[in-house]
């Protein structure tokens, strides 16, 4: 089921993180709090819409406040829990006594079922926005992460360039820079490692540069892909 959950459409993983953040946690609070006797839907309708944005935003800010910041799937994951936690004490909420006649224990019997379900509905759509959410913040972290690459003159001479990689991507990597200015090679092409968060760094001098100027190329190719240009930074050297 899972599976399922997290292979769903993008709709429909939006859909479940709408409920998430305006909807779940609102609607578990109120029948935590008040009975559904005591409010007419239409006011049971503007608590739950309330809450839940009050509980949505004060989740954001806790998050915040923690040394990983305020993430996707966290944010998913506490509402999931505050959700169920307060679907808890809702389940076991003992309606009111009332009339013993037949028809009135009917109609209660009928409602205590429609309350149960509706607490198993919520429940399961929690657990599957919480799925789905996580999915959703693991597959955004994956598909945004990259490869910082710029080159810059050091200091104030035109005769030695510096160029800088770093490595933002989620696993080691191996990369090799070809520095060329105009068309000759500048020394021979560097090959390194860099894990996540790692930086390299390259200082070459260069030769005269000739009357008419030239540019100062860095090519960066990543060692399992040889043969594609991964990045390109140049610096231009004035006529």
């Amino acid at each position: 089921m899972l599976s399922t959950i997290v292979a769903a459409p993008l709709p429909i993983q939006l859909l479940f993180g709408l409920l998430l953040v305006f909807v779940l946690p609102g609607y578990a609070l109120t029948a935590a709090l008040l009975p559904a006797a005591e409010l007419r839907f239409s006011e049971r309708f503007l608590m739950t819409l309330g809450l839940s944005l009050v509980v949505s935003v004060l989740s954001g800010l806790l998050l915040n406040l923690t040394s990983d910041g305020l993430q996707p799937s966290s944010w998913a994951i506490l509402l999931s829990l505050l959700t169920v936690a307060a679907l808890i004490p809702a389940s076991q909420r003992q309606p009111a006594r009332t009339s013993t006649l037949n028809l009135r224990q009917t109609v209660q019997a009928v409602g205590n079922l429609r309350s149960n379900v509706l607490f198993a509905a919520a429940l399961l759509i929690a657990v599957a926005a919480m799925v789905m959410s996580w999915n959703g913040a693991r597959t955004l972290e994956s598909r945004y992460t990259l490869t910082q690459m710029w080159i810059q003159q050091a200091g104030s001479s035109d005769r030695t360039a510096e160029v800088h990689v770093r490595s933002m991507e989620r696993q080691p990597l191996e990369y090799r820079v070809v520095l060329t200015a105009g068309s000759a090679p500048v020394g021979p092409p560097s090959s390194f490692r860099l894990q996540p968060g790692q930086e390299w760094r390259l200082v070459a001098p260069l030769p005269m540069r000739p009357p008419a100027g030239d540019r100062v190329i860095a090519v960066l190719y990543r060692q399992d892909e040889p043969g594609s240009v991964y990045r390109r930074v140049e610096l231009s050297r004035g006529g």
